[in-house]
């Protein structure tokens, strides 16, 4: 039994060695390109020792198995150039096509001799000759997308070509939003051929023009890099600036949010200022109407015969009422109207505002002073057999609140109607409200002087607001749009802070008083 097992181990051990000495192997397994061309070849040797009869005689076969798989595509061709002795010896002439610019592959062949079957891994090599070295230049500091939306970009090669290059990284954060790019970045070539994922190659000892656009229209101001890199320089290089993004529409848009602006202010303002000029200067003739009203009502408890004959003083009390004189007032346009309008105001309309004021306060006073010191009188010689000659009397007295043109006028006609009835018109004078200088400054702009303004004013909010914001149209920017035109006008300042009182202290407008 021993010796059978010591049989079976010289065997193995003798078949072990046979196997060994016989053997296939690669020489100089890697093949070299010419200079990064595209189609090239070169050559291996392909050794056998210690082959068997049956190898010697076998044809051999060989197979690029295309391992890495691309555009590549490799064939391999053996030559024999020696067969003696156990040996043989293969020229293996690979040929390769369809290779994009600089590679190295670990490529494999699976090779049969007969019975002898192996697989030798071998390097493919398109390594072009000379130092690869590139520049690329883009914005300095800050910049406007151009007509055409992108940035240029220039990339000058030296000593091998560059391939692969791409856009690797892209970090332009919005300074208001605090976000990137919306769709991020795309290189396009001197085609325009965009696309994030686009990889170019430039040839050696070449300058070259790209653009770099935003994959969508780009609004607001960014800051930050971008990375551009290639299969030469995998690091890539970075470059920082600050883009602006904008377009004709939203700037001309910019534009008419500060008009409406401007427009809104105006309104808001002149409109404000004008009703509360308005209520100061309808308090007199509200004042004068309450005095009115109750100069009517004594003159309604005047008893007969005096309260036939009072007419006239009844015509003119109406025509003192509040509704009878805003609406004279508004005829002859002596009140600022419910709207501004274009050129109202100025020293001439106050004047007259003041005149036609006196004149009714006068008025007023005259009555009262009939009231007084006449016709009140009266009723004490109302007697039966005076009644005829109260009557005469009262519509005599009554003439005067028409005609009189003074209190003196009125004093010297009642003094002798009432001195008819021996009596002694021991009356004085009634102190009357008189209006002090109405001092009416209020400032109407005329419609020339409101365009010129409106004008202006838009042009001025344009460039401090829209043209002067290169990343113009946020929402934000808009927004500013409409409240800088808001607040131009400083008299929206002035109509915010101003009340009946103050208005009232600078109109230097008196209420006429009922004595």
């Amino acid at each position: 039994m021993l010796r059978i097992v010591i049989a079976v181990a010289l065997l193995l051990l003798a078949t072990a060695a046979g196997l060994k000495a016989q053997q296939l192997a690669l020489v100089d397994a890697v093949v070299t390109l010419e200079d990064g061309a595209a189609t090239a070849s070169d050559a291996m040797i392909l050794e056998g020792h210690n082959l068997s009869e049956t190898q010697m005689a076998a044809t051999l076969g060989i197979r690029e198995l295309g391992v890495p798989s691309g555009a590549a595509a490799v064939t391999v061709t053996p030559t024999e150039i020696t067969s003696e002795e156990g040996g043989r010896r293969w020229v293996l002439t690979v040929e390769a096509s369809g290779l994009e610019g600089e590679i190295s592959q670990q490529r494999y062949l699976a090779i049969r001799l007969g019975d002898l079957v192996a697989t030798f891994p071998y390097q493919l090599a398109n390594t072009p000759s000379g130092t690869f070295t590139w520049t690329i230049t883009g914005p300095h500091a800050e910049v406007g997308l151009g007509t055409d939306g992108a940035i240029d970009i220039a990339i000058a090669v030296t000593g091998r070509p560059a391939t692969g290059v791409v856009l690797m990284q892209a970090d332009l954060v919005g300074d208001e939003t605090h976000a990137l790019v919306s769709g991020g970045w795309e290189l396009c070539d001197a085609g325009d051929v965009c696309s994030p994922a686009t990889e170019l190659a430039f040839d050696a000892n070449s300058a070259n023009g790209l653009k770099l656009k935003p994959a969508k229209p780009l609004v607001g101001k960014y800051t930050g890099s971008i990375t551009i890199g290639s299969d030469q320089d995998p690091a890539g290089q970075t470059i920082a600036f600050t883009v602006y993004g904008t377009s004709l529409v939203l700037q001309s848009l910019g534009v008419l949010v500060v008009l409406l602006g401007v427009i809104a202010a105006w309104l808001t303002s002149t409109w404000a200022q004008n009703r509360i000029n308005r209520s100061e200067l309808l308090r007199p003739l509200i004042a004068l109407s309450d005095r009115a009203s109750a100069l009517a009502a004594r003159l309604a408890k005047l008893p007969a015969p005096i309260s036939a004959h009072v007419q006239t003083t009844r015509t003119q009390l109406a025509v003192l009422t509040g509704r009878s004189m805003i609406e004279e007032f508004d005829r002859n346009r002596l009140l600022p109207a419910n709207f501004p309008v274009p050129g109202a105001g100025g020293e001439a309309w106050a004047d007259e505002y003041k005149t036609a004021l006196a004149a009714r306060v006068e008025r007023c006073s005259i009555i009262e002073f009939i009231l007084d010191a006449g016709l009140e009188p009266l009723v004490a010689f109302n007697t039966g057999e005076n009644a005829p000659a109260i009557g005469a009397a009262a519509a005599t007295i009554d003439m005067q609140s028409a005609m009189a043109k003074s209190l003196d006028d009125a004093k010297a006609v009642i003094d002798v109607e009432i001195g008819a009835f021996s009596v002694a018109a021991s009356v004085t004078d009634t102190p009357v409200p008189t209006l002090a200088d109405l001092a009416l400054d209020v400032k109407r702009t005329s419609i020339v002087f409101w365009i010129v303004f409106g004008l202006l004013a838009t042009a001025l909010g344009s460039y401090v607001v829209v043209f002067s914001n290169a990343g113009f149209g946020l929402w934000t920017d808009f927004l500013f749009c409409l409240f800088w035109g808001f607040g131009l006008p400083v008299t929206a300042t002035q109509a915010g802070q101003a009340t009946m009182s103050t208005v009232g202290t600078a109109l230097s407008v008196p209420v006429p008083q009922s004595s």
